[in-house]
């Protein structure tokens, strides 16, 4: 904790107390920090890949909100007889004197709207559990030869998660690799100088 002071004439009085580990603690994930003279602002959970386009949006604001409402301003149009005659009927219940009172959307709210619809577009939502069996029969059908420990980690859940739904029969039973297999597999990642590359290496 850091204690800050303010300074009353000649004297430094306490005033509040502050953690900046606390308040700097994020998430897990990617997040937009925006910092410039008077302010910061944070968006959390980001995908990188549209960082750029989230942060011109944040730093440019005010141009948006202003090129949204001069594209979005009322134009003088032709009523029909059809029209004239609702408009009529509407001054006849609210008054000759009264104003159409319909409200729309701010530029601002228009630019919000806009930066929300990339996040929640660009959001990685996680698998969910009623989701698996499908997800990994979706993929062992175009990968008829992934293993569990790929079919896991492109799923984003544990080996043992897979193991206990092929166990269940909700899942086709995983593919294993042959010793062949295994074995070619060893020598394609064996390191020059391992244990692994000195064996392939001698035969």
């Amino acid at each position: 904790m850091t204690t800050l002071y303010e300074k009353v004439g000649r004297r430094y009085i306490p005033v509040k107390e502050s953690d900046d580990k606390m308040f700097w603690a994020m998430p897990e994930g990617a997040h937009l920090v925006i910092t410039k003279p008077g302010s910061t602002s944070v968006k959390y959970r980001v995908n990188p890949d549209n960082a750029a386009v989230l942060a011109a949006i944040r730093l440019h604001r005010d141009d948006l909100a202003k090129i949204v409402h001069k594209a979005g301003e009322l134009r003088p149009s032709k009523l029909t007889k059809c029209e004239i005659k609702a408009v009529q009927a509407y001054k006849d219940v609210a008054g000759e004197q009264s104003l159409m009172s319909m409200t729309i959307p701010s530029s601002y709210e228009i630019v919000d709207a806009l930066e929300e619809a990339i996040v929640g577009l660009t959001i990685e939502r996680p698998l969910s559990m009623s989701d698996v069996p499908q997800r990994a029969i979706e993929v062992m059908k175009l990968k008829p030869k992934i293993i569990m420990t790929e079919l896991a980690k492109e799923l984003g859940i544990g080996v043992a998660v897979l193991q206990r739904l092929e166990k269940e029969k909700k899942i086709p039973r995983v593919y294993r690799l042959t010793t062949a297999e295994k074995i070619a597999r060893q020598k394609a990642t064996a390191r020059p100088g391992s244990w692994h590359g000195t064996r392939f290496q001698a035969k």
